[in-house]
């Protein structure tokens, strides 16, 4: 049985985010039914900047809040990253939960399920690298485009995103899914 960590990359707590999490469940349930999942929403699960005095190599975490997190990446078998696009990148939130560990990454497999109204390349493959360069296993990557899923322009919230299912996306993410 794998140990699925699914990490919704937004801190916003109205987003799409939400819907892309429930999706990757969904086809998690389907396709890899003795896997059991955990969410962490970077929305409610905080994690302070620069709270702990020492450097994440070291591993002595203070935080009660770090050590918890600490203990989901490790106890993960796969991590999967719901990540949006935000100016060609991804989110300061999804960074820091990244940069608060460094040995918990070391040969962990990986996912990256990016949106965005365009389609979300560029932030795959920014956070791609940065994976890569802390020694993780990027499994591989997939693509939302929010754009046709009834994209609000003034929320950033895709209110149709149930559309996904007739996407490229979602051959791409079972795909993926199989692998694990």
């Amino acid at each position: 049985m794998s140990q699925v960590l699914i990490v919704k990359g937004s801190a916003r707590k109205e987003s799409t985010g939400t819907k892309v999490v429930e999706w990757i469940k969904k086809t998690l349930n389907a396709y890899q039914t003795s896997a059991e999942v955990d969410v962490v929403d970077l929305a409610t699960f905080h994690l302070p900047y620069d709270a702990e005095p020492y450097m994440a190599a070291t591993g002595k975490y203070v935080s009660e809040q770090t050590k918890l997190w600490s203990k989901k990446v490790s106890q993960a078998d796969v991590v999967v990253f719901a990540v949006p696009e935000y100016n060609g990148s991804y989110p300061a939130a999804l960074k820091n939960a990244i940069d608060h560990l460094k040995n918990e990454w070391k040969n962990k497999k990986v996912v990256v399920v990016a949106y965005s109204p365009s389609g979300a390349s560029s932030v795959t493959e920014i956070l791609s690298i940065l994976l890569k360069r802390l020694e993780m296993d990027v499994l591989g990557t997939v693509q939302v485009p929010t754009y046709t899923l009834g994209f609000d322009g003034e929320t950033g919230v895709s209110h149709e995103f149930e559309k996904v299912a007739e996407t490229e996306a979602e051959h791409a993410l079972v795909d993926i899914v199989k692998k694990f």
